[in-house]
């Protein structure tokens, strides 16, 4: 293929473009809209993501954890979040979010 397009170059700078027929060996290119790229989508969910600072001791009892007990570290600090929440607003009083 790079052969037959570096003769159709030069023998379209010649002017002799009898010898080899242009765009031959093109590849169909899909429209940006067609494209599947990157990560496939979510289902509709709650959850977004967020990046926090852990101490390096936390996250190493984090990881053994969920080593140990074979859960998802996000499950692990999923669940001690909300024991958390649950704590102050047992102290506090429930927590209303504008919906």
């Amino acid at each position: 293929m790079a052969k037959k397009q570096l003769a159709s170059l030069i023998n379209g700078i010649m002017g002799d473009d009898n010898q080899v027929p242009r765009n031959e060996d093109k590849r169909e290119v899909t429209t940006p809209t067609e494209k599947r790229v990157g990560r496939p989508k979510k289902q509709e969910s709650d959850d977004i993501r967020a990046t926090f600072i852990v101490s390096g001791k936390q996250m190493m009892k984090i990881k053994y954890i969920s080593l140990v007990s074979h859960t998802m570290q996000k499950d692990i600090l999923h669940d001690a979040l909300q024991r958390y929440i649950d704590d102050w607003e047992r102290e506090h009083g429930e927590i209303n979010l504008p919906t």
